[in-house]
């Protein structure tokens, strides 16, 4: 019982890391939870499931508290969200990035660059797992104005009010390859 009642405390103990900072978003997954701040700052929390917190960091890693992401530079963070095993970030500049699992394809990256031709498949967005912070591909001259992630799978509002999906089929849909980015 008082084991118990120390572990809860450590649990929600607050951190001195974000310390007096003022937290602009907030999002929890299945493994993990970010913050962003009112400076920008982007903070994770959890086991590192795929990447899910931090792909410089250990497979499997619990990080008990919040830790600053450091791996997206000098970006400023607006907006987070937490899928399964991956997290998308809004940046002040409308860009969005991503990380952890591309399982399936939730990353929005594709596999062997940025490059696209009518002749790539579902097959090219999905790759691996541990996946680094990415810029996602929305296409030309399309900014993103808000995020939400799910079970493998990322949804982007752009500004002109355009929905974009990309992961598990059943939510993104099944578009030719060579027509994503466009309307």
């Amino acid at each position: 019982p008082q084991q118990k009642e120390e572990v809860l405390k450590q649990l929600f103990q607050v951190s001195s890391r974000i310390g007096s900072k003022s937290i602009l978003a907030v999002s929890t997954g299945a493994h993990h939870s970010a913050c962003a701040t009112s400076q920008g700052a982007l903070y994770v929390v959890g086991t590192n499931v795929r990447g899910c917190v931090d792909p410089d960091s250990p497979e499997e890693e619990i990080c008990s508290r919040p830790r600053l992401l450091e791996s997206i530079g000098q970006i400023k963070v607006v907006q987070v969200a937490c899928g399964y095993d991956h997290t998308a970030a809004l940046s002040s500049n409308g860009s969005v990035l991503t990380w952890g699992s591309n399982e399936m394809g939730q990353l929005g990256h594709r596999r062997g660059g940025p490059s696209c031709d009518s002749k790539e498949s579902l097959a090219s967005f999905q790759g691996p797992t541990h996946c680094r912070p990415t810029g996602m591909l929305l296409g030309k001259g399309r900014r993103a104005s808000a995020i939400a992630c799910g079970n493998r799978f990322t949804l982007v509002l752009t500004t002109r009010m355009c929905l974009l999906a990309c992961g598990t089929p059943s939510i993104a849909g099944y578009r030719d390859a060579s027509s994503w980015g466009s309307a």
